[in-house]
């Protein structure tokens, strides 16, 4: 999906600046490696979808002391977009069967 997510805060940077690496994060949230880069990347499709994006995004937010809120905001405002781009797309792509036929 090409949806980029609403502007994020150096997620990497606020981490650094506190002494607190990808791994204590894991170990203290046991979510892999790979979705805590995603998160703070923003690629949020890399995630493993339903609830688990919110929980993953809090557990991030609350590990690095930011505002847990505006970071599942931001991923709701993401996930709307994506949704509306995702059904847009189907439609396109059922007009196209239909017009095969």
């Amino acid at each position: 999906m090409s949806t980029t997510p609403p502007s994020l805060p150096n997620l990497a940077g606020i981490r650094a600046t506190k002494g607190i690496s990808l791994q204590d994060i894991s170990a203290a949230t046991k979510i892999t490696l790979r979705y805590l880069e995603a998160i703070e990347r923003g690629e949020y499709e890399k995630l493993p979808g339903g609830v688990y994006n919110v929980s993953y995004i809090r557990q991030y937010a609350r590990a690095v002391a930011c505002d847990e809120g505006e970071l599942v905001e931001r991923y709701r405002k993401y996930a709307r977009t994506a949704a509306c781009d995702e059904s847009e797309m189907i439609e396109r792509y059922r007009k196209q069967l239909e017009g095969m036929r």
